[in-house]
């Protein structure tokens, strides 16, 4: 009976998996999004099942990083695979959220030319605001709720200020959203609608000269830094800008068919999506992991 009851739980197992692999492959940007939402070390079964280019399609998706963190639980060679289905753009916003280590491992199983490329993007002079730009720092996702927001917040390495860069899923900044604006709005309101105007923007490969004299830092004290093609690539602290200089804190030197369509498209997913959730729980729980391991030991 048990030797049963086993076989059922594992029967059903493999058909949570089946279905999330399928979504994550039907919609890499609905999956992106859940899947932000859990440990990455939890998730790397679902990535290891999926071929290359549908895992490279759904890491895209995230913001580097968190993409970055997802990549981390995978060998070098496993990464690499994923990362050779992205344009070169792409692999350098998550690269730039890798310890120098592990990147430059990933980086020696590209071809020569990628990795010829990808350093010259990853690569700023140290008098550049680039060499100085904390590309770790969180972003969030524009299509994020205020609940999904503060959940990232929370769930953070680093402790962040009042105020968190909002960037689409193409990487383009959208403006910067509060705290507070987040905890004094319900849970499923979108924080598209609670976005404030970013004061200004750093290039990357600017002078850190040109950024010390902005009237922005009075306003701010992290500024959002983005690239050549005016990507979001992370931010830089006035007080990193103020060390870089060698300068002290005060910045002295030292209804239609259609419309029913779309409402039913968006009801279905609606409804899958919470399937989903529920199934990339149950797939990715210690207990799961736990019985999947005495099931199927190594």
């Amino acid at each position: 009976m048990a030797r049963q009851t086993r076989s059922a739980e594992s029967r059903a197992q493999a058909g949570r998996m089946g279905l999330a692999l399928g979504f994550m492959i039907r919609d890499p940007v609905r999956a992106a999004r859940i899947l932000e939402g859990h440990a990455p070390e939890h998730c790397a079964e679902l990535f290891a099942e999926l071929k290359t280019r549908n895992a490279a399609s759904v890491l895209s998706k995230m913001t580097p990083r968190n993409a970055a963190r997802h990549l981390a639980e995978l060998s070098p060679d496993d990464a690499a695979k994923i990362l050779k289905e992205l344009s070169p753009l792409d692999i350098a916003a998550i690269l730039r959220c890798v310890d120098g280590r592990r990147r430059q491992a990933i980086l020696r199983r590209l071809s020569r030319r990628q990795s010829v490329n990808l350093n010259w993007l990853l690569s700023h002079p140290d008098t550049s605001i680039g060499a100085w730009t904390d590309a770790g720092a969180l972003a969030l996702a524009s299509d994020l709720s205020a609940q999904e927001a503060l959940r990232q917040i929370q769930r953070a390495d680093s402790a962040g200020g009042e105020w968190v860069f909002v960037v689409s899923r193409g990487r383009r900044l959208r403006g910067m959203i509060s705290t507070t604006a987040l905890l004094r709005a319900t849970a499923d309101q979108p924080i598209a609608d609670l976005l404030a105007r970013v004061p200004t923007t750093l290039q990357a490969q600017a002078s850190l000269i040109s950024a010390s004299s902005l009237q922005a830092w009075q306003q701010q004290h992290v500024l959002p830094v983005l690239d050549r093609q005016q990507n979001f690539v992370g931010v830089l602290h006035r007080a990193e800008l103020d060390r870089a200089l060698g300068m002290d804190s005060t910045g002295n030197s030292t209804t239609n068919l259609s419309d029913t369509l779309l409402e039913a498209s968006e009801a279905y997913w609606s409804g899958l999506s919470a399937l989903l959730r529920a199934s990339f729980g149950l797939i990715t729980s210690p207990t799961a992991r736990q019985d999947r391991t005495k099931d199927h030991p190594p």
